[in-house]
């Protein structure tokens, strides 16, 4: 029998010599990529476990239903990744700014260090130059019945930062060399390769200098500042520019504070000054006419914009918005974007990039309209009063709340919790408050607020009396903690978590605004001072300190110390129901 679908049933068919009846769906255009980055097929298959055709028939919406659910979370788990992440993940290479291509070859080029500087022996000498020249003659001028070696390396940079790959075919031969699976005709392709050529080249004149004693290799802003010749493009000399003063910031952040944040704090900022002023604009042409355009036009840009208008240009996201009439980003977004610039500004000033411009008042600084505190007894028992009603039926809603007003972490430290986060340690249960696994390797979706954030924080006897450790016993065939918590726009686990707090504050009457999730941290805070816990101690329990002495008491051997003070925390009369 053959595998055609039953008509008006598309998908529903019988495999050959086989009775029992299978549906099948192709996997959408967008996700092709990802379904053969994780060796899977073009098509999802299932079998119906049926040879009755009524009956495979009656299964078949609930079977395609499922597959549409599967396509579904995929795209949900794309769209909580970071912009870089959703490139690499769908191969997406054209969504990619030029100063995001430029990150990827200067971390490449970074890594290319001793290649520049070959340690030869005078033998070879004569050989390693011959060597460089075919190499450099290669790079130059490619020939057309051999591979462009700018082409090829380009190639293996965008499989080693994690673009899906395939092995090359030639006729019937599969290879082992690899091919990233990305549009080869699009102008970021282009631009990708443009720029390795260029590195290249430099490389190689560099290698050479080195090897000769001498200083021929041309001046590039990027890749030889150092050199005391003048930049050659195109027979005149170029000042550096925006797009390359971007691509030297962005590789500083992410050097300190990771590509994730770098991304997520900057990543729609770089977009809007490569579109406002331009990536060809020399820096030391910027004013402060210029960061009030950037300003105006973070105004007018909706929320979310990236997303909403995926494969159009800024400028065209900004003009639907007017033309609909869209709500523009918020003041106090738009402000920390401009601190973000007058951050970037202040960099290329130090750095010596010739860069002058007042950023003094662009935004002005607003005085807090309201202090947040913590709750009174009276308060928390209200609270749980209401959220001991969810213990069984949602445990999380219960949990996140307790465990904040008892260790004092934040909303986002508790929901990004994996069950092996909680450990016994020298005979105390604990919080492991980290971004690292087990295994100490780094969890790409665990973040610490600062430095000090990571630490160890004794379980209140609170907690334990009230049936946290029974709760963990639940949780034991599971990843995390709460996973019933998913990743928000920005990554966080606490999104929903916050937002349903927030009304569940408001259903109980409780609309002060100065109490919010936070509130249990401030609380927290105060309940040490009540206590007479020493400040230092309090500081590690809380991850407040800064790098000091105190950090120190936030690791394994200082666990009886802190087990010992945080048992000394109450509120008044206010206890946690009994399990």
């Amino acid at each position: 029998m053959s595998e055609n679908d039953v008509p008006g049933y598309p998908g529903l068919y019988r495999r050959d010599g086989s009775d029992v009846w299978y549906v099948r769906k192709k996997v959408p255009s967008e996700l092709r990529i990802i379904y053969i980055g994780e060796n899977k097929g073009l098509q999802l298959r299932k079998s119906l476990k049926t040879s009755n055709k009524k009956e495979a028939i009656r299964l078949y919406a609930s079977a395609m239903a499922e597959f549409d659910r599967e396509f579904e979370l995929k795209r949900v788990e794309v769209d909580q990744k970071d912009h870089i992440s959703q490139v690499l993940l769908t191969g997406r290479l054209e969504r990619l700014t030029d100063t995001e291509i430029d990150a990827l070859v200067w971390s490449w080029w970074q890594k290319r260090a001793a290649l520049r500087q070959p340690n030869i022996d005078a033998f070879d000498l004569r050989e390693t130059l011959d060597v460089i020249e075919d190499d450099l003659q290669a790079v130059v001028a490619p020939r057309a019945d051999e591979e462009d070696p700018a082409k090829s390396v380009a190639d293996q940079l965008l499989i080693d930062v994690g673009i899906v790959a395939r092995p090359r075919k030639i006729g019937a031969i599969t290879t082992v060399a690899k091919s990233p699976l990305v549009d080869r005709t699009s102008a970021q392709y282009r631009y990708l390769c443009d720029r390795v050529r260029i590195a290249l080249e430099i490389e190689c004149k560099l290698a050479r200098d080195h090897l000769k004693g001498e200083r021929s290799a041309p001046a590039d802003p990027v890749f030889n500042p150092a050199s005391g010749l003048p930049l050659r493009s195109s027979g005149a000399s170029s000042p550096r520019n925006v797009g390359q003063l971007l691509t030297a910031y962005r590789s500083e952040r992410e050097k300190e504070f990771g590509t994730e944040s770098t991304a997520r704090k900057f990543g729609l900022l770089f977009k809007v000054i490569e579109e406002v002023l331009g990536r060809e604009l020399p820096v030391a042409e910027i004013k402060r006419e210029h960061c009030v355009e950037v300003m105006a036009f973070l105004r007018a840009l909706p929320p979310n914009a990236t997303k909403r208008f995926r494969d159009r240009p800024l400028k065209a996201a900004k003009e639907t918005a007017e033309l609909d009439r869209l709500p523009g980003l918020a003041p106090k977004t738009v402000g920390t974007y401009m601190q973000n610039l007058a951050a970037i500004l202040n960099w290329a000033e130090k750095s010596g990039w010739d860069v002058d411009v007042n950023t003094k008042g662009l935004v002005r600084t607003r005085e807090a309209m309201v202090k947040r505190r913590g709750f009174t007894p009276d308060e928390l028992s209200t609270l749980f009063s209401e959220l001991s009603k969810l213990r069984d039926v949602r445990p999380t809603r219960f949990w996140v709340p307790a465990i904040a007003a008892y260790t004092g972490a934040r909303a986002g430290e508790i929901c990004q919790l994996r069950v092996e986060d909680v450990v016994e340690e020298q005979g105390v249960w604990c919080l492991n408050l980290t971004m690292f696994d087990a295994r100490g390797r780094r969890a790409i979706d665990k973040r610490l607020k600062t430095r000090s954030s990571e630490r160890f924080v004794p379980l209140h006897p609170e907690l334990l009396s009230s049936g946290l450790l029974t709760f963990l016993d639940t949780r034991k065939n599971d990843v995390r903690l709460f996973p019933d918590l998913k990743q928000g726009p920005k990554g966080n686990y606490s999104h929903e978590l916050s937002k349903w707090f927030a009304a569940f504050l408001d259903r109980l009457k409780m609309k002060d605004p100065c109490l919010v999730f936070h509130s249990f941290r401030h609380g927290f805070r105060d309940a040490c001072r009540d206590a007479l816990i020493a400040q230092e101690t309090a500081e590690a329990l809380g991850g407040w300190t800064g790098e000091n002495q105190a950090t120190r008491y936030g690791d394994r051997g200082r666990v009886p110390v802190l087990a010992e003070a945080i048992a000394r925390i109450k509120y008044g009369d206010f206890r946690l129901s009994a399990p």
